[in-house]
């Protein structure tokens, strides 16, 4: 089975049905071509330095943790940016991009300092 495909929650049907018209296999989950479609799989001693945030019903957060840590086993520098479960209003997939949410300026802030302190 594909690592890191989640197809409940709210975006769980469009997964699905992306997935299987991309694939053009409805049984997808079962074919190892898609062990592709997460990085997980592929991540080196030489994958660059990473910023890495995701809202806290973000239904991508699982896989973003997931990254985080293999970078972090593999001595890979990693900044993240998680928020706890119990935070309301809760933050979608992208709430980085809500400048009207504080949460939304702390992940422009943070991604800001990181890219500054990257920058070669």
């Amino acid at each position: 089975m594909a690592e890191g495909i989640d197809l409940e929650g709210e975006i769980g049907e469009f997964q699905n049905t992306v997935l299987w018209a991309y694939s053009g296999n409805k049984n997808y989950m079962d074919d190892t071509y898609f062990q592709t479609t997460s990085v997980l799989n592929f991540v080196g001693n030489n994958f660059p330095p990473s910023f890495i945030s995701a809202g806290n019903a973000d239904p991508f957060l699982d896989h973003s943790q997931k990254l985080a840590r293999k970078l972090d086993s593999l001595k890979i520098q990693v900044d993240t940016l998680f928020f706890p479960k119990d935070l309301m209003p809760k933050l979608p997939h992208e709430y980085q991009f809500n400048l009207d949410v504080e949460e939304g300026n702390v992940a422009l802030d943070r991604s800001l300092m990181f890219l500054k302190m990257n920058r070669k």
